[in-house]
Formats: C-alpha cells, structure tokens, sequence
C-alpha cells in the first residue's frame, strides 16, 4: 500500500486507493462429481480529485508500474466530467483504524462435511431424481483503505455459502429448484434444512396448471418477496431520488406493516463493510418505518447535489469499477407479534408464490409489473393444486400498500431479505 501511496502523491493532492485481497474456497459436488476450486486475487483502486474532475483506474496483482499508473490517471481524469460535486470526500475513519469479525480457519475438509449430511439423506426424499449442485464456500475479505485527508484503515470480515440445486421428479413431470443461505459463520448453514427447503418447493410444483383469473390474497414466500424488494429499494439510492427516477417522489404512504432496514452487518447478508466504499463509517439505518419513508442513502456525490452529508451509501461491489451509490444488505423486518399462520387457515383461497418470473421486465420508475409465477392454491390452509402458466400485475405501490400481514421468517437471499408477505386484492392472470 505504501508504494501506490507513494506513487500518487507525486502528482495529487486528493486521493483514494481501495486495495481488496480476496481468497475464496469453494467445494461442488453433483451427482456425476466433485471439485474443489482455490481462488486468490488482489485488485487495487485509485481515485483521484481534481479542478471539478475525478479519475478512476484499478489495477490487478501487486506490481506498481509508477509511469503507467500515472498516465492512466491523468487520461482518465481528461476523460472525466466536471462537477461541482466531484471532490474527495472526508470520512469519518481515523487513520490507524482496524475493524474485523470474528476469524476462524476453514479449509476443504470442513467445506466437504457440510455436504456430506445431504448426501446421507437424499434417500429419505422419495422424488428426488437427481442433485443437480451442492456448492458450499468460504470468502475472506481484507480490505486496506486510503484517504490522503483522513489516513488509512482497515476492514477484514469472512462469509460463507450454501446451495442446493435438486430435480425432483413425480409421473411424467419433473421439476430444478433450489435454495441457498449466506453467514457470517459456517456453523450456522444448516445444510439439511436448505435441501429441504429446496425439496419441497419443488414438490409442490409439480403437475402444475394455469390458476384461475381474478384477484386474489397472495402469499408471498421471502424468496419471491426479496425479488420485490430488490426492484423497490433502488427508490432509496440518493442518485435516483435526484434523477426523479424513486417511487417515493410523491413521499407515498406504505402500509403501516412495513419496515425497512439497511444493515451493513447483517449476519445472513452477502455484505459485510465496518466503513463505506468512502471510507465513512456504517450503521444500521431505518429507511422505512410503519409504512413512512424516513431516510435515503447517500454517498458523497449525490450527498453534496442534494444538501446531505453521506450516510455510509458508497457501496464498492467490485473492486475494477468506481464506488457507486448504493445499499448494503436491505430487509423488510419480521412482525413478531402477528399471527400469519392463523390468516392463513382462515383464508378462503389463497395463492402462494414461491418463485417470479421475469423479474427484469419490473419498472423500477413506475413501479409497474406483469410477471410470471410458479406456486400453489390453497384453500383454508389445506392444499389443492400445484399453479404455474400464470403471471401477477399490479404496482410496487399499491403492492407493498396491501400488506395484510407480515410472518416472522425473515431469510436473506443475497443481499436482500424478507419474512413470508400476505397481500390482499392482487390482479391474477390464468385462464
């Protein structure tokens, strides 16, 4: 770190540099092999400030070549826009500062035991034709962050993962689904419960058919609530409050079931960051309480175009691209007094989703959706038929308006999270 430092201050007074180690270990397995993958990489980012312009370059490995470093740097800073806000930013990090998670050695052999448990189980499922994929890893993430106003600092945490991919098969039809979780400690992937998971949603599709047309109460499971929420929590980003392009412009009310978190230490989230792709430090922030908008996410440029300080909303998520304006890990909270279960039985016909399909077509502006689904019909608790071919419309809006109950299952997939939703009055496209 010391010789880039070196090298950039020879021509700049304002800069950054992210240096990233990573080392990842990842163990597969399917029904026809097995593989252990070793990978290790080292990328650094420079930015720099400077007349109203900044520039970005990243570099790969550890060899410093000082001339081209600086050439690159003054093409890409000539390259640049000018703007009032394009300054280095001045964090609250203090030079010196070391921050970390609790670190524990890993290696292959403790990847490979937490698939051996499934494969010593599959024969308990009686509809499993195949494992597609069992993949389970560990990531360690050291991270060495300079500020040439604020110092250096350092972050270094570890995530683990598991998924299953199953086919399961009944009469003529067969169905892949699968299932996955993410945490701070490998202990905590419960590997028989993920197989489960991805099990039983798969049998529960099988020998599907159109649903009825009409509107229905929905129930979501977390999984397809998450891919809402992913879509919704972009009108948090201080970039697109500034380009008009939120759903929250018009400061709409929510149902008051709805709270939203952004939690840059949560444990089942893929993102683990003590201090921003700025180097400001992070918290725990509330965005959305009891159905109101209560704060966005800035970073220092659209922080300075709007008149606020950044919050920590500089995300980094990969090391050879600029810092952008983004969340960490964001997740609609658990209600732990509701009682979704007891809704449930007393619901004439319920529809539950388990997965969405087209997701990319969702208007991230507007809101407005018309998307696939796979799931089943429910009537007073008591399940009747498997339902696919058939798609559900509406508005973001509207959508997380007619939240009729929250569950207390909150599960993270990647970066986003949700408990299990009951939403009232959704448009239903079958037959």
């Amino acid at each position: 770190m010391e010789k880039i430092i070196n090298i950039v201050n020879k021509e700049y007074k304002d800069f950054e540099i992210w240096r990233e180690k990573k080392v990842v270990r990842v163990v597969e397995n399917t029904d026809d092999s097995n593989k252990e993958d070793f990978i290790a990489s080292l990328n650094t980012a420079v930015r720099v400030f400077k007349d109203g312009k900044r520039g970005f370059i990243y570099i790969s490995g550890e060899s410093y070549d000082e001339d081209l470093i600086l050439e690159n740097l003054s093409f890409a800073l000539k390259s640049s826009f000018e703007d009032e806000a394009n300054v280095l930013p001045v964090p609250d990090i203090k030079d010196g500062q070391e921050f970390k998670t609790d670190l524990t050695e890993y290696d292959g052999r403790r990847l490979r035991n937490k698939i051996r448990p499934i494969l010593e189980v599959r024969k308990e499922y009686p509809h499993i034709k195949k494992i597609e994929r069992i993949s389970v890893s560990g990531e360690e993430v050291d991270i060495e962050f300079y500020n040439s106003k604020a110092g250096l600092a350092k972050q270094k945490y570890q995530k683990y993962s598991l998924g299953v991919v199953v086919v399961v098969a009944k009469g003529d039809d067969e169905k892949i689904e699968w299932d996955y979780s993410i945490s701070d400690d490998l202990k905590d992937l419960d590997e028989r419960e993920i197989f489960k998971k991805a099990y039983q949603r798969g049998v529960k599709l099988l020998n599907s058919s159109p649903s009825n047309t009409g509107r229905f109460n929905i129930l979501m499971e977390s999984r397809s609530v998450c891919d809402f929420l992913e879509v919704f929590a972009k009108s948090f980003i201080g970039e697109n409050l500034y380009k008009k392009k939120s759903l929250f412009d018009e400061q709409k009310i929510f149902s008051p079931l709805l709270n939203i978190f952004e939690d840059p230490f949560a444990k089942n989230g893929s993102i683990k960051v003590f201090f921003d792709g700025e180097g400001f430090i992070t918290s725990k922030k509330n965005l959305l309480s009891d159905g109101k908008v209560v704060d966005f996410l800035y970073d220092n440029f659209y922080g300075i175009k709007l008149g606020k300080k950044s919050n920590g909303g500089s995300i980094r998520k990969n090391v050879i691209v600029p810092p952008q304006n983004g969340y960490t890990n964001i997740y609609i909270a658990p209600n732990q007094t509701g009682n979704i279960s007891q809704r449930i039985n007393e619901t004439e016909e319920l529809i539950v989703i388990v997965s969405l399909i087209g997701m990319h077509l969702v208007n991230p502006v507007t809101g407005e959706f018309s998307v696939g689904f796979d799931g089943y019909l429910l009537k007073k608790g008591e399940f009747v038929k498997s339902l696919s071919q058939s798609t559900i419309s509406g508005n973001l809006k509207e959508l997380f308006s007619n939240i009729t109950e929250v569950g207390n299952d909150l599960t993270f997939y990647g970066n986003t999270g949700s408990p299990s939703i009951l939403f009232s009055g959704i448009s239903v496209s079958g037959v």
